[in-house]
């Protein structure tokens, strides 16, 4: 058995060689920023680059409305501003992810209960039904790490059933698709970030996919005013005298954002190809232990923003998390990591206690939020890792050295016990 980094051994990987870098700023991202600067900087309608990006966006999801923002937060503001979400309503979002997908209904003055997460960390419907009551206005279901989420379509048709309106927060999980449909077509509406190391980056950037035309309009107006609104919310509509200012707020994505956007989502497919290709070497590589809890990616086909494992099992009650993680940190895997950010929500104290810091109005006497035990979503927080998945074919040698420097470290765990 290999000696350990940890011990004094040779790392799998040499370093700085296991370092992660998204977007690839290559030939493309020049040539896309470089045209868009010789065309414009600013877009105050719905033409160039916003109309190209939008058309292709909604093609590829096979829905009618697009709408870019400024980020992915904006994108989901827009989402509930589109039906008139406020004080007095309720959200049910699920209790372990990332704080966005549902503090910006609390900005708007709603409430917030959140619905325990199933083993892969997607909403349980059998926990949502639980949660809904006669406040209830919508759902948010997230596709964390970019695995849709299992029982999406059970969720869309408890909301269905009553009147309740599913929104999708697709951020990680650019193309994804379940049982063959892609995300963000489940919902009455979703959202996607276009920031950072997302799939399909612009560096900041959001947008939002519906088929319903009034949300659509509303959306419109909280970020938008004067030209775009003017050339696109209907004369007919009771929403129409507001197109001159909008609701007030510009929340507008720039040009270049979209441009490098733009150019990444034309490779979005060959993207997704090569991502599961890569993750199936990890999943085939740790399925022999059995303390790593893996992904199931039966009947979907995941968009990998991350690849997350749970580290579980008799191992766990003599070897901490962070001692695994601090023996595949020594193997030069430097992008295997514990998710802070992304984490149980309940006790946020924008959740727990919004009028302090909001001072608005709110209906209920107090969240609900943090009312309920999520027991599923503590264990998940208590046990889950993540790495990245690489996009690119020539990156291969660095995914199979995390393989193998998994691998190692789980095959000294699995002889002695200790790390």
């Amino acid at each position: 058995m290999d000696k350990l980094a940890l011990h004094g051994g040779t790392p799998v990987l040499g370093s700085g060689k296991g370092k992660f870098e998204w977007p690839v700023i290559g030939t493309g991202i020049r040539n896309a920023v470089a045209s868009q600067l010789a065309t414009t900087l600013s877009i105050r309608d719905r033409s160039g680059i916003f109309q190209e990006f939008e058309e292709r966006f909604a093609g590829y999801h096979g829905r009618r409305y697009a709408l870019l923002s400024n980020s992915g937060t904006s994108a989901i503001m827009a989402m509930y501003e589109g039906v008139e979400i406020g004080p007095g309503d309720r959200i049910v979002a699920p209790a372990y992810g990332f704080h966005a997908s549902v503090s910006p209904a609390v900005y708007l003055g709603a409430d917030v209960a959140f619905c325990d997460i199933d083993e892969q960390g997607g909403m349980s419907v059998d926990h949502l039904v639980s949660q809904l009551d006669e406040n209830t206005r919508a759902v948010i279901i997230t596709h964390l790490w970019g695995l849709p989420t299992v029982d999406a379509y059970k969720i869309g048709d408890e909301c269905g059933k009553r009147g309740i309106y599913l929104f999708e927060d697709c951020s990680h999980a650019h193309g994804a698709r379940l049982d063959g449909i892609r995300v963000g077509g489940i919902g009455n509406a979703a959202a996607w970030s276009l920031q950072g190391q997302k799939l399909v980056s612009g560096g900041e950037g959001g947008i939002l996919l519906t088929d319903n035309e009034e949300l659509f309009e509303r959306a419109l107006l909280q970020g938008h005013y004067n030209r775009r609104t003017r050339d696109e919310i209907s004369q007919s509509s009771h929403l129409w005298k507001y197109h001159e200012t909008g609701l007030g707020l510009k929340l507008r994505a720039h040009p270049l954002a979209i441009a490098i956007a733009l150019e990444q989502f034309g490779h979005l497919d060959d993207f997704l190809d090569q991502k599961n290709r890569f993750a199936r070497l990890m999943l085939d590589g740790l399925s022999e232990y059995d303390f790593f809890r893996l992904p199931d990616v039966n009947g979907m086909m995941p968009s990998w923003y991350a690849f997350p494992l749970r580290f579980a099992g008799d191992a766990g009650r003599y070897v901490k998390r962070d001692d695994l993680v601090r023996a595949l940190h020594a193997e030069g895997l430097s992008e295997v990591d514990i998710p802070s950010a992304t984490n149980t929500m309940a006790g946020l104290p924008l959740f727990r206690d919004p009028q302090r810091v909001l001072g608005r109005r709110y209906a209920f006497d107090r969240p609900s939020g943090q009312d309920i035990s999520f027991p599923v979503a503590r264990r998940y927080a208590d046990e889950v890792i993540k790495m990245p998945i690489w996009a690119l074919g020539q990156d291969e040698n660095i995914m199979r050295a995390y393989v193998d420097g998994f691998r190692k470290v789980a095959d000294h765990l699995a002889r002695s016990g200790i790390l």
